[in-house]
């Protein structure tokens, strides 16, 4: 008789891969559901709009509170700009040039507001009030897929990979830059490694290309800070990797040629902004306000924020002080993330060793920069990107290496036995026994400095701590447990760390109307208003079409000089100037064509409107923006020049200029404004005589002139502003803004992408088309 055959071993229904895969993705989508879906379809607006209600006119039309007050950059610097890029992209425009604030600020020309990264790029075609959501959930596939890829590459299981993806973006830097640039360029730190790893495993110079594509979207993200010091760690984790791999020395040297040309290339693509960045902006704005950046330390205590997500979460807590806020202090990795990181040093991994000592110690480096320092470390800060800015920036890299490490320990709890396990326990034991102590020691100690939320802290980052290290210690039998349970409390804790740091708001609320609005966009025309303090929020109020002398914006030295000399007070905050009630009348501001002063006080000036608790009063001295000066008188002394135009006593016809320029005739003339929006001024003049028409822009520099089409200069003027020498008679003036290196960096920028392509083309092809017969022989 034959034999039965043996029926083979039934596979176990739910294998713990499976499992933890499926928790992991429905964490995920649950995660984006809740925070970010009523926004993904426009039911909600991802932004703090409720910020709205604390200035006037909203503050009565809204009777709104602030959840967040920290989100203002989103509202008056970043929105306000990606609504005129929009706008005028639709009308085949362009914006490189912003008209509205403190006499005109670049847009397109520079990285700044990170357009051209991926992350960012829903702004561009997609509604102001939508894009905001988009954009985030583009950012977190970019963060998650990167995540998930070097994973991967690191020989890690689909779930590790997976909970990589979810990790990283529930750090503190992804979730308190909500909607900055910063979070869209540190969603590309583990793309970056990823390329980087990529190139060192296979070393073909087509795997090089990604490396450079990266660069390039983390230069045009639009923070370089967090780009360049992830330019430094992963140049350290590639020569780490390299010589791990004891490559033959010319090998070697040839993979660093390589790699090094990608960075290159990378830099070069992203060379139409990056030249007029580095020839315009860092030339001309002062950014003396960050030196000593990198020797701000934090206090230790807050060391805390890595497992209290909502305790260092609140408007003007007193725990904090100058320059911290809950913004830069937030390191939120969370209790659990913690406790896996650990089990990726305390067990074998399939990843390298390399790369896992290399992730253990920039995670360390970056805890030490940032809460410690002292001499040993002090020569980083002479290096460029450390110096000048602040440290703390660099706990985007610290969360990128701790998440990485959790994936890693996450890893080899599905797929490895501790070797020893009493050690194990005993680590674990003691490590969430600490955590519970200096936990409570510090919601103790400090009190009422924290947030309201500190003792639901406590609870969750100590009992989750627990509840994953129990899961470890139980993983040998029940490892389908850990499966289910590791994500769910990492998706618990990170809900919980988000929800102060992602406020919402409705649509109604997106930049309001207010009566105040209407008037001012009737009367103003291509004038200006000032405002005091932050009545009507200066900037905002670009939306509207509606120029302001003050607003959150970088501002040219000279003018920043000409505003400070106007209210010695004003620029309180480095980069907000905000006006006093002194500075209503004074005749700088006729200057600066501020037609309208605007303030929830009484002035010496005449009251023209009144709305929702907002006077405007008209500046009747006021010079038009663009004018015709038949006089003119040369101060070469910079205290002279702005005491001469802050005194009242300079003729309203008369230009001062900075240094010597062409005589005038003294005669009127008229002038016709031909266009002014954007990047082009055009003007007609019928002059009965030669004289100056002024811009009282900031066209001093990156801007050129033509009359009749001639190249002329533009001079300075009114310290702050340009003019253009004119002839009499009639005659048709240009300005038109044009950055230095913008020509260089596209023609750069080109090429650069035409050796990308050429490079990601496979050999093979080149070999078959030289292997195509000619006139078919």
């Amino acid at each position: 008789m034959t034999p039965p055959e043996t029926a083979p071993p039934r596979r176990a229904r739910f294998r713990p891969e499976l499992v933890a895969t499926l928790v992991i993705v429905a964490s995920v989508i649950a995660f984006v559901a809740y925070r970010l879906g009523p926004s993904l379809v426009g039911a909600r607006v991802f932004l703090g709009l409720d910020l709205f209600g604390n200035f006037p006119p909203w503050k009565q039309m809204l009777g709104t509170t602030a959840t967040n007050f920290y989100v203002f950059d989103n509202l008056d610097f970043f929105v306000p700009a990606y609504n005129q890029i929009q706008e005028r992209l639709f009308q085949g425009d362009l914006a490189t040039w912003s008209p509205y604030a403190v006499g005109g600020t670049p847009l397109l020309s520079l990285p700044i507001f990170g357009v051209l990264s991926p992350a960012r790029m829903p702004y561009l075609f997609l509604p102001d009030w939508l894009a905001p959501a988009w954009s985030k959930l583009v950012e977190l596939v970019i963060a998650g897929g990167g995540a998930y890829l070097l994973l991967r590459r690191l020989r890690a299981g689909k779930p590790a990979a997976l909970l990589a993806a979810l990790c990283y973006p529930l750090t503190g830097f992804m979730l308190a830059w909500a909607s900055w640039p910063q979070a869209a360029v540190a969603a590309l730190i583990p793309a970056l490694f990823w390329s980087v790893e990529r190139f060192v495993q296979e070393r073909r110079v087509a795997t090089a290309v990604p490396i450079a594509v990266v660069v390039a979207w983390l230069l045009f993200g639009g923070f370089p800070a967090v780009a360049g010091l992830a330019l430094y760690a992963a140049g350290a984790y590639f020569l780490v990797r390299l010589v791990a791999s004891r490559p033959e020395w010319r090998h070697a040297l040839r993979d660093v040629a390589v790699a090094g040309a990608a960075v290159a290339t990378g830099v070069a693509a992203s060379a139409v902004q990056l030249l007029p960045f580095v020839r315009t902006f860092l030339a001309e704005v002062d950014l003396s306000y960050r030196e000593a950046g990198f020797e701000r330390v934090e206090p230790l205590s807050y060391l805390a924020s890595t497992v209290l997500p909502g305790s260092f979460a609140g408007n003007h807590l007193p725990v904090y002080r100058w320059p911290f806020n809950p913004i830069e202090v937030n390191a939120y990795l969370g209790s659990a993330v913690l406790v896996l990181a650990g089990l990726a040093l305390l067990r074998r991994t399939e990843a390298p060793r390399a790369a896992r000592t290399y992730l253990a110690a920039l995670a360390a480096l970056s805890v030490l920069l940032i809460w410690v320092q002292g001499p040993l470390l002090s020569w980083l800060g002479a290096l460029p990107v450390f110096a000048d800015n602040p440290i703390g920036r660099i706990r985007a890299l610290m969360c990128f290496a701790v998440a990485i490490l959790a994936a890693l320990g996450f890893d080899a709890l599905l797929r490895r036995e501790p070797r020893k396990r009493l050690v194990e326990a005993l680590v674990l034991i003691a490590g969430v026994a600490v955590l519970g102590v200096v936990a409570q020691t510090l919601v103790s100690r400090f009190g009422d400095a924290l947030s309201a939320k500190r003792e639901p802290d406590l609870w969750l980052a100590v009992g989750g701590a627990a509840v994953v290290a129990v899961a470890v210690l139980l993983a040998g039998r029940w490892r389908l447990v850990a499966a289910v349970v590791v994500p769910v409390v990492i998706a618990v804790q990170g809900l919980a760390a988000s929800a102060y740091y992602w406020p919402t708001g409705e649509r109604e609320h997106f930049y309001a109307t207010s009566e105040v609005h209407t008037w001012l966009a009737e009367h103003t025309g291509t004038d200006r208003v000032a405002t005091e303090g932050l009545t009507l929020w200066p900037n905002t109020t670009a939306p509207f079409g509606i120029r302001t002398v003050n607003g959150h914006a970088f501002t040219p030295k000279p003018m920043k000089e000409l505003i400070t000399a106007i209210d010695p007070r004003a620029f309180g905050a480095p980069t907000m100037p905000s006006l006093h009630a002194p500075a209503a009348t004074s005749p700088g501001l006729d200057r600066l064509a501020a037609r309208y002063w605007v303030t929830t006080q009484p002035a010496d000036l005449r009251e023209v409107f009144t709305a929702d608790g907002v006077v405007v009063y008209e500046r009747p001295d006021a010079l038009s923006r663009i004018r015709w000066a038949p006089n003119e008188v040369t101060i070469t002394d910079q205290q002279d020049r702005l005491a001469e135009l802050t005194s009242g006593e300079l003729p309203a016809d008369t230009v001062v200029l900075s240094t010597g320029g062409e005589a005038t005739d003294g005669q009127p003339a008229q002038v016709e404004v031909l266009e002014d929006g954007g990047d082009t001024i055009r003007v007609r003049v019928d002059a009965e005589g030669a004289g100056y028409l002024v811009v009282a822009d900031n066209v001093q520099t990156d801007w050129v002139a033509t009359v009749d089409g001639n190249p002329v200069d533009i001079v300075a003027a009114d310290h702050a502003v340009g003019a253009v020498h004119v002839d009499g008679g009639e005659h048709e003036i240009e300005l038109r803004y044009s950055p230095r290196g913008r020509t260089t960096g596209t023609w750069l920028s080109l090429t650069a992408v035409v050796l990308l392509i050429a490079a990601a083309i496979p050999p093979r092809f080149w070999r078959r088309r030289r292997q195509i017969p000619v006139n078919g022989r």
